[in-house]
């Protein structure tokens, strides 16, 4: 069970990862060593999976934000594995979700514009199996986008 001051550690956390262990001490009024220990458990027990550095897509080139849901003819587990398999090959699929509903999938793509679009499209109708529907939508503005959970 976590406790009011790991919630503190992971809220700080979430907003720098590079944060040094002596501001965490800090924020929750822990000694360094007690505050090393409690980040060391919360690893440990998977609270926190891993410490990355989030990149600006769109300064990387990666401008168009495509999200497509999909409809399988296929739900056998062969089947389902193979077609995730081949999905999560796919460099430009940065999010994806098994869904309930009308269709089964839902994808998050980036991409430098249109033109690779309609190259990860190809791609993607032609070697992933049991495609049934697909359903395409483009980001027009991103309005929000956050990695941090809503931790109090």
């Amino acid at each position: 069970m976590i406790d009011e001051n790991d919630l503190k550690i992971l809220k700080r956390l979430q907003s720098d990862c590079s944060v040094r262990l002596q501001e965490l001490a800090q924020d929750t009024g822990l000694s360094i060593s007690a505050s090393r220990q409690k980040l060391k458990n919360m690893k440990e027990k998977g609270y926190i999976r891993e410490q990355v550095h989030l990149l600006d897509n769109e300064k990387l080139g990666f401008s168009l934000t495509a999200f497509l849901m999909l409809k399988v003819s296929n739900h056998s587990e062969v089947c389902q594995r193979a077609f995730i398999d081949n999905v999560c090959s796919m460099d430009a699929v940065v999010v994806f979700f098994q869904t309930t509903g009308e269709y089964d999938y839902l994808l998050k793509v980036l991409v430098n514009d249109v033109k690779a679009f309609d190259e990860f499209y190809k791609s993607l109708i032609s070697s992933v199996v049991g495609v049934r529907k697909i359903m395409t939508s483009f980001s027009m503005e991103k309005i929000k986008d956050t990695t941090e959970l809503p931790i109090f």
